[in-house]
């Protein structure tokens, strides 16, 4: 038994008031003052000392301070009343304080003290032999400075009979062994009365008879059947007769003081004391010990049986020499033999003969059960037994009953087996898809030859990569779905032949966690390659025209519609209406089958000329019409925000009218067509079919004007003449006086930075015209009007003129930069106006300038347009040193071709393939290839139309860069300030 915690010793010592502890050491320590032997003046004991100790070890804290003062205080009194003088009833009461701090904090330092075992009663002892030291060593110094006795014989009298005080009360505090044998009650009688009689036998006055130690054997034998409180209690009684009775002159200890002194027969009383109290308490709590030992052993068997009965597992175990002595409840029923049966059966005795032979046997199936019924099947486990020396003591035997187990696995794998078929003939293809990483946990079978715990639900190597990010977004949707609802989406799946196939994907919640969140996702998906393809045959057949395979008219009604809806408020959409020029001549010379072959071929020619992303469609007999797809980012070329896209369309239908313009041979026969073509920018908001029809309006406008060329359907188109006419006069004003405010000619200049270095490698010179209202006139708009009306000739003059004159002055100020260059560009009508050649030379001659500085950039559309005059040109110009380069490389077909025959020393990337980078792949393709084609034939290359950071990222190393990124046009004096500013050359 373990001792009572803090709490528990406070309430066990309620008892035990200060008042009452007072009470009782003043009436004990009088009664044992007066009870002294004749002639002793020392008690036989003192029981106050057993009270003081026991107060003591019972208390904590304050109340502990108030028992110490309530035993010094009552000791002091007793002393008084016997008899004694101040000054020694003070040393008593000092010794006995003392006495119950030392022994008394000793017992109960740990809680309220105990007396279960040999080890606790050393322990009182040990509190008993130390408090009588200390008591009987201070009451004897203290005796004998103020009386002069003997040192040693009054600490002996004092600490026996101190100790056997302790020794006797305090047990009767302590926490005692319970009692676990029943005694009758004539036994308990009879103990009562045979130790006070025998005490009374052996220590009555003039008893002759040697019979000293004969209670002691009284007192054995009541804590041998009684226990250790019940012969506590009589020891008190026996103490207080026996020091009574010797008092009065009785016993043998009496007789001996007679005859040798009188503190003798006190002596020989204590010594009597203690030797009862040891010997009957060591019996006593050895005795209890052991029968608490016995009666633990009994209920762990007891607890022991009862687990051993309710386990499900059927136990069986023997002895040594194999008979059984234990058998559980399950065993029985397994079995169907009771306890008085014998098991006979060999697959009983040979799992624990192995067990008995040393060995382990583990998972050995068995069929055991009842004679005449089903037999079980079991799964047994044998072990030895061994005690804690080695020695065998038996073998126990578990057998676990799997009968269910097995009828549940056939039936499971009769269910796999189902579930395997119905999978294997299944169209559909079912997994479970972690709900956070994507991971395939399971899949009715590999995707691509790729096992399902090796891939993700969006697997980048087995999923179209457009289709990646369709089948994550599913996925997360399907994450915050209520149980049964389901997530749909059409996705593609490359198979083992490398072929996508279309699959149809349903996706639901499977599992959750605890708190809700999902877990994983179920998804089935289904082949449908096949319904989609006949879905796109039904769309072609309604979309497209069966003889080019283009689409129609619906089909381009409908992206124009959806193409003005996404395009920004001050966007612009480009439509062009190309009509055949003479086609008619071509079905009625060569017959119908000739027509559709060149309608065949136009419609290839077409398409080639043409981005993927723009829309070629068929949408009359010999009507063709032109989708252009608003590039991203599309950058401006100037102030308007429409120049790139005016641009851009003029371009195109510059391509187209220069690629139908070549002959088309139909079985040898050369057939040739024009075309002439219509440009219209439609506006958000305006309806798809007055938009066709404004294109087709100025289609008929080109015709008008000799076929074979593009109008545009703007504003002069719109009864706008009068515009156009004041912007032909701002123009020819300016010509004449550059400078005249408010309106005027000026060129701006654009950075060119070396992409490696961030240098500042040139500049691009760029016309500017403000009109008389101080209003910027856009790129576009006054330099068709220029070569309309011939004023190019003298706009290129004035532009190549200003930039040489900038350009020397920039050399002058600043030395450092003496090597950059300018480029100017050149328009395919003033080739044909002016003579090139000799503008270029004055121009150099003028300023002083080297000729390797300046160069001269033609579009593709003056190389397809120029004559044999202005390639002769262009080649005087590359021998006298100028630097030639092809603006808007890669939008024509002629491309290549010119860079074999002239004199090309740089390339300039079109804006519209940078516009795509990074995330058009074509784009991306196309501008390492022009790179890559720049390095290999030593060619310079600029990139153009450089916006963003990550379109700067995206570019090959070794080009020159140019965009509004690293640097919008600016005035002359900005780039003067720019050189001043910056001395190390680097563009910030």
């Amino acid at each position: 038994m373990t001792p009572t915690p803090l709490a528990g010793l406070r309430r066990s010592a309620v008892w035990a008031s200060p008042a009452v502890v007072a009470l009782a050491v003043f009436g004990l320590g009088l009664v044992s003052v007066l009870l002294a032997p004749e002639g002793s003046p020392v008690a036989v004991w003192w029981p106050a000392a057993g009270v003081a100790v026991a107060a003591v070890a019972t208390t904590t804290g304050r109340r502990r301070g108030l028992m110490l003062v309530a035993v010094g205080g009552a000791s002091f009194l007793a002393n008084l009343a016997a008899g004694r003088s101040p000054t020694s009833a003070a040393a008593f009461a000092v010794a006995d304080t003392v006495e119950g701090l030392v022994a008394g904090y000793w017992l109960g330092r740990h809680g309220r003290p105990t007396l279960l075992n040999l080890p606790d009663l050393g322990r009182l002892l040990a509190a008993a032999a130390t408090g009588a030291v200390v008591a009987g060593g201070l009451a004897a110094v203290a005796s004998t400075a103020m009386g002069g006795a003997d040192l040693l014989p009054v600490w002996w009298a004092v600490a026996s009979s101190h100790g056997a005080a302790v020794l006797v009360l305090v047990p009767l505090v302590m926490r005692l062994p319970a009692r676990t044998v029943t005694v009758g009650r004539w036994e308990q009688a009879s103990s009562w009365t045979a130790g006070p009689v025998a005490t009374v036998a052996v220590f009555a006055p003039a008893q002759p008879l040697p019979m000293t130690f004969l209670p002691v054997a009284v007192l054995a034998w009541t804590g041998f059947r009684l226990g250790v409180r019940t012969a506590t209690v009589q020891l008190l009684v026996v103490g207080s007769l026996v020091s009574i009775l010797t008092a009065h002159g009785g016993g043998p200890f009496a007789m001996v003081g007679r005859l040798a002194a009188p503190p003798t027969a006190g002596a020989l009383v204590q010594m009597f004391l203690v030797a009862c109290t040891l010997v009957v308490l060591a019996l006593a709590v050895s005795v209890a010990q052991r029968e608490a030992a016995h009666a633990a052993l009994v209920d762990q068997q007891r607890f022991d049986k009862a687990v051993l009965e309710v386990v499900n597992a059927a136990v069986v175990a023997c002895d040594a020499d194999g008979q059984i002595v234990v058998r559980n409840a399950a065993h029985r029923r397994l079995t169907g033999l009771t306890d008085a049966e014998n098991l006979t059966s060999e697959q009983h005795r040979t799992p624990l003969r192995h067990a008995l032979a040393g060995e382990d046997v583990t998972d050995l199936p068995l069929r055991i059960g009842p004679a005449d019924t089903a037999l079980h099947d079991v799964i047994a486990t044998a072990r030895p037994i061994r005690g804690a020396d080695g020695r065998l003591l038996g073998a126990v035997l578990a057998c676990t009953d799997v009968t269910a187990e097995r009828v549940v696995q056939a039936r499971l794998r009769d269910s796999v087996a189902f579930h395997d078929a119905v999978l294997a003939a299944s169209p559909d293809l079912i997994d479970i898809v972690d709900a956070h990483t994507l991971a395939v946990l399971w899949s009715s079978r590999d995707v691509a030859g790729v096992p399902a715990p090796l891939r993700t639900a969006a697997d980048d190597a087995v999923l179209h990569p457009d289709d990646v990010h369709l089948v994550r977004g599913a996925c997360d949707a399907a994450r915050h779905l209520a149980d049964g609802e389901v997530a749909s989406l059409r996705y593609r799946i490359r198979s083992g032949e490398g072929r996508y196939r279309w699959f149809s994907r349903r996706i639901t919640p499977f599992a959750r966690e605890p708190g809700g969140l999902v877990r994983q996702l179920l998804g089935v998906a289904r082949d449908i390659t096949e319904t989609v393809e006949v879905e796109r045959r039904l769309a072609d057949a309604a979309l497209h025209d069966p003889l080019t395979g283009l689409p129609n008219r619906r089909l381009l009604t409908d992206r124009l519609d959806a193409a003005l809806k996404e395009v920004p408020a001050d966007g612009q959409v480009v439509v062009l209406f190309c009509d055949l020029d003479g086609f008619k001549h071509v079905n009625d010379a060569a017959g119908h089958a000739a027509g559709d072959a060149v309608l065949t071929a136009t419609a290839s020619r077409l398409r080639a000329v043409l981005r993927p992303a723009d829309t070629v469609a068929r949408v009359g007999g010999d009507e063709f019409a032109i989708l252009l797809h608003p590039p991203s980012g599309d950058p401006s070329d100037g102030t308007d925000g429409h120049v790139g896209v005016h641009e851009r369309a003029r371009s195109v239908a510059r391509r187209v009218t220069a690629a139908l313009a070549e002959p088309v041979d139909v079985d040898g026969n050369a057939h040739t067509v024009t075309v002439s073509v219509g440009v219209t920018m439609a506006q958000p908001g305006d309806d798809p079919d007055d938009v066709l029809r404004d294109a087709d309006a100025a289609m008929y406008q080109a015709k008008a004007r000799g076929k074979d060329r593009h109008a545009v359907y703007d504003d002069t188109l719109r009864a706008d003449v009068v515009e156009r006419r004041r912007v032909q006069r701002v123009l020819r004003a300016a010509l004449r006086d550059p400078e005249l405010p408010p309106d005027g000619l000026t060129v701006a200049y654009q950075a060119i930075v070396d992409l490696s270095t961030q240098r500042l490698a040139g500049v691009e010179a760029l016309a500017r015209l403000v009109d008389d209202r101080g209003l910027p006139v856009a790129p576009d708009v006054f330099i068709p009007i220029a070569e309309d009306t011939g004023l190019i000739a003298a706009l290129g003059r004035h532009v190549l003129d200003t930039a040489c004159a900038d350009l020397a002055t920039w050399h002058a100020a600043h030395p450092a930069w003496r090597r950059l260059g300018v480029s100017v560009n050149l328009s395919a009508r003033q080739a044909d106006l002016t003579d090139l050649v000799a503008e270029v030379r004055h121009a150099l001659d003028h300023t002083g300038l080297a000729p390797q500085l300046l160069t001269v950039e033609l579009t593709e559309t003056v190389l397809i347009e120029a004559g044999h005059a202005t390639i002769q040109a262009l080649r005087e110009m590359r021998e006298l040193g100028v630097e030639i380069a092809i603006d808007d490389f890669g939008t024509g077909y002629a491309s290549l071709r010119h860079l074999a025959q002239l004199p090309i020393t740089g390339l300039k990337i079109d804006r519209s393939f940078t516009a795509g980078l990074p995330d058009d792949p074509t784009s991306v393709t196309i501008v390492r290839t022009i790179a890559g084609l720049a390095r290999d034939l030593g060619l310079t290359c600029v990139a153009e139309g450089i916006e963003t950071d990550a379109q700067l990222l995206a570019l090959p190393s070794g080009l020159l860069g140019q965009g509004y990124l690293l640097g919008r046009p600016v005035p002359a004096g900005k780039i003067d300030d720019q050189l001043t500013a910056q001395s190390s050359g680097v563009l910030k």
